[in-house]
């Protein structure tokens, strides 16, 4: 399976960087890509998600981590909050504990950026549609 990761936009990274990871671990080909990154990508410019979709064939999915998101009640998300009709399972992660332990706060409240990854594996390989997963919910 070939998975696309798109990297956390405007942020440290810590999530994506886990994702990245846990494909790998089973033997998907991932393709990580980012703002900066070596292959580029902005999530607010349509076209340039467009020349990565022309750059990289043959994908099987997609993990964004990206931050920016329209905030409305996933039942209200229209074609034009997609921007693309594909099977879309959101994942919406707890605060990290490595981003907490970055910002200098407790730490115990977070959940692990390695576990939230698993959420995001379980989206691209699961059968689910329009699921919302919650990483602190096994499964």
């Amino acid at each position: 399976m070939k998975v696309i990761v798109i990297g956390v936009i405007g942020a440290s990274g810590t999530i994506g960087t886990e994702v990245a990871k846990a494909p790998t671990a089973r033997k998907h080909e991932v393709v990580s890509t980012s703002r900066h990154g070596e292959i580029k990508v902005e999530m607010e410019n349509p076209e340039s998600i467009r020349r990565l979709f022309d750059n990289v064939r043959d994908v099987d999915a997609v993990a964004c981590c990206a931050g920016d998101a329209v905030s409305k009640p996933f039942a209200e998300l229209g074609d034009a909050d997609y921007g693309l009709g594909l099977r879309i399972n959101v994942v919406s992660p707890p605060w990290v504990k490595e981003t907490l332990a970055k910002l200098g706060t407790d730490a115990e409240s977070g959940q692990a950026a390695a576990d939230v990854a698993k959420a995001y594996v379980a989206a691209v390989e699961g059968t689910h549609q329009g699921a919302i997963r919650d990483p602190r919910q096994a499964g």
